[in-house]
């Protein structure tokens, strides 16, 4: 929080905190205080090291103030989150972010349908299809991601499932189960030797 006011402060009038910046002034909460303030603004994109400065284009309606500082609003901020970051630590930080401010993915949506051609907007759509606002903690959110990505087990194919899973009996394998057994009781009766007839 204390890196992303000394941005504000460094970058002037015309900048708007941003990304992980804007997240941490929205209430999210486990951001990382080493990672580098963002922001964005118009022009020359060189910054100081610990900010970085992305250049963006932003429309009045995607700005809004938090502690009397410019800020992205909490749907720009999970835009930008989504393209920016790589795709679990986006939906990590998005998922947070919901957490924090009840966003809605819709509004999220509206904002990749207005920039199109955004880079990596792709990805954005992507990680949308996995955020979920109810996580309570990064680890609830990984660990609902290993659940969605991992494969259902093969179905066997013997398996009824009306008869809650059990293998289903062939008919065809029981009847040539019966005639196998019958072909050696048979043999073992021509084996055994006879008394002799009277």
């Amino acid at each position: 929080m204390n890196r992303a006011h000394a941005a504000a402060l460094w970058a002037g009038d015309g900048s708007v905190l941003a990304g992980v910046s804007a997240a941490a002034l929205h209430g999210s909460k486990w951001i990382d205080d080493t990672l580098p303030a963002e922001l964005i603004r118009t022009g020359t994109a060189r910054s100081p090291s610990g900010i970085i400065v992305h250049t963006d284009a932003l429309l009045p309606d995607e700005i809004t103030m938090r502690d009397g500082i410019a800020v992205t609003t909490a749907a720009r901020t999970a835009f930008d989150l989504g393209r920016w970051l790589a795709v679990d630590p986006a939906i990590v930080a998005i998922d947070a972010l919901c957490n924090a401010t009840k966003l809605e993915r819709a509004d999220v949506l509206q904002l990749a349908d207005r920039y199109p051609g955004a880079r990596r907007i792709c990805q954005l759509r992507r990680v949308l299809d996995l955020v979920d606002g109810g996580a309570a903690s990064p680890r609830e959110t990984m660990t609902r991601l290993l659940i969605v990505r991992e494969p259902p087990p093969p179905r066997d194919a013997g398996a009824d499932p009306g008869r809650a899973g059990r293998p289903r009996r062939r008919v065809g394998h029981r009847l040539g189960a019966m005639a196998v057994g019958c072909r050696v009781r048979r043999q073992r009766s021509l084996a055994k030797p006879h008394a002799a007839l009277p």
